[in-house]
């Protein structure tokens, strides 16, 4: 059997983080949860290859034991990955490791339970995840989820509704859709043109460009210079450089035209 499989041979995350992670180990007030399992750690661990996926499988659950809550329909573990973020980026802080690395442990911890699937869940959402993360993070994502499905047991992996929303989403960064500002079919440059000379650069452009991204999330194919100058001009009429417009809901009319 492969090295990840023989989880006895392995060393134990938990050990190792009493001594280096206290903040990741709890007191006997605060007992670790039966879900957060060392030996699925292990493996989740020794199936990744690189040093911010094995940081992230280390730390994916740490806000796990600060999450637990209980009700008539069981044990949960509301928004620990969000915490976990937190968690992961002040104690890699601590430890100091390079805030290039912190950032994308922080990110993948905070992302990890993005390929746990909502009925009807609809590509606009996906297109906002997927903006969170960015696009050169996902398949990092990918591979941290991958691999904590796969170190559940025996056998495991992505169940089908995941396997479809990977589908999807490998579908949505295929197609080039707009995920990010670098993405518009504008930039700066063409606000401070649209904007004239009596205005000057300042905070108001990125205020604008990320109204205008909102726009094109909703709506991949209002990503048209045309179009988005248009929308640009009536922001700036209705005040976006003071930061007071916002979009109306949902995307606009018709990119056509």
């Amino acid at each position: 059997s492969s090295r990840a499989e023989n989880s006895s041979s392995l060393p134990k995350p938990s050990t190792l983080a009493a001594v280096t992670l206290p903040s990741t180990t709890e007191s006997p007030s605060r007992p670790v949860p039966k879900e957060t399992n060392p030996r699925h750690t292990r493996l989740l661990i020794f199936a990744l290859h690189t040093l911010e996926l094995r940081l992230a499988a280390l730390l994916h659950d740490v806000a796990k034991p600060r999450s637990l809550s209980e009700d008539g329909r069981g044990r949960h573990f509301y928004g620990h990955e969000r915490l976990g973020g937190e968690m992961a980026e002040r104690i890699l802080c601590r430890l100091r490791y390079p805030r290039a690395t912190v950032r994308r442990v922080a990110l993948l911890v905070r992302h990890h339970m993005a390929f746990f699937p909502h009925p009807g869940i609809k590509d606009q959402t996906l297109r906002l995840t997927l903006a969170e993360v960015g696009r050169d993070n996902v398949r990092d994502l990918i591979a941290l989820a991958h691999a904590d499905a796969r170190a559940k047991g025996p056998g495991r992996d992505f169940t089908p509704a995941q396997a479809e929303l990977v589908r999807r989403m490998e579908d949505i960064l295929a197609a080039g859709q707009p995920l990010g500002r670098n993405d518009l079919a504008v930039g700066g440059d063409d606000l401070l043109k649209l904007a004239g000379p009596g205005r000057r650069p300042g905070s108001w452009v990125g205020r604008i460009l990320a109204l205008l991204l909102e726009e094109v999330l909703a709506e991949p194919a209002h990503n048209r210079k045309e179009f988005l100058l248009g929308l640009a001009e009536e922001l700036l009429d209705a005040g976006a450089g003071d930061g007071t417009a916002v979009l109306p809901s949902g995307p606009r009319g018709s990119a056509g035209g």
